[in-house]
């Protein structure tokens, strides 16, 4: 099934949710988080999608918004979707899928680590790879450790890319 035949099924679905494509990831579909749950539980269940493997959920920041993708795989049919839910700065919340894929517990558990999403309704929402008391969201473009100490040289063009700093 391609992208566009899984667009349309979808659409077909549910005609009153707006579900777009993605131009800056070819792969994905823009979904909205209020209609994420009922969307992806289609996705795993209806048998001519037979999405039955999360294979990862992530998230990107781009200063402001921050879009969590999910990626999904049928071995049945052989195809895959990701969806995408663009997340705005004063509302980093999205429903959790744990109750939909037992992978999702994990992947969020690292998306909210790292970059600060909530997921309403994760039954086990705390940090799973930063120190319990650890300050921020480390993926976040914002984030700055406490002790960054950036390398002399203002023209340094490593400071630039974030390569010219160490911490201590």
């Amino acid at each position: 099934m391609t992208r566009s035949e899984i667009l349309k099924a979808l659409g077909d679905k549910f005609p009153g949710v707006e579900i777009k494509e993605d131009d800056t990831n070819p792969e994905a579909l823009i979904v909205p988080a209020d209609n994420l749950v009922e969307l992806a539980s289609h996705l795993k269940d209806d048998p001519a999608l037979s999405f039955k493997y999360n294979m990862v959920i992530t998230a990107a920041d781009w200063v402001e918004h921050v879009d969590v993708i999910y990626y999904f795989m049928s071995y049945e049919h052989g195809h895959t979707v990701a969806l995408k839910v663009q997340l705005p700065n004063e509302r980093m919340k999205v429903h959790t899928l744990a109750g939909v894929w037992r992978s999702a517990n994990w992947f969020e558990r690292e998306v909210y680590d790292l970059f600060g999403v909530i997921f309403e309704g994760h039954p086990d929402l705390r940090r799973i790879m930063m120190p319990a008391d650890w300050d921020g969201h480390p993926l976040r473009k914002g984030y700055q450790h406490p002790n960054f100490v950036p390398l002399p040289g203002k023209d340094n063009p490593a400071s630039k890319t974030g390569m010219g700093h160490h911490t201590i």
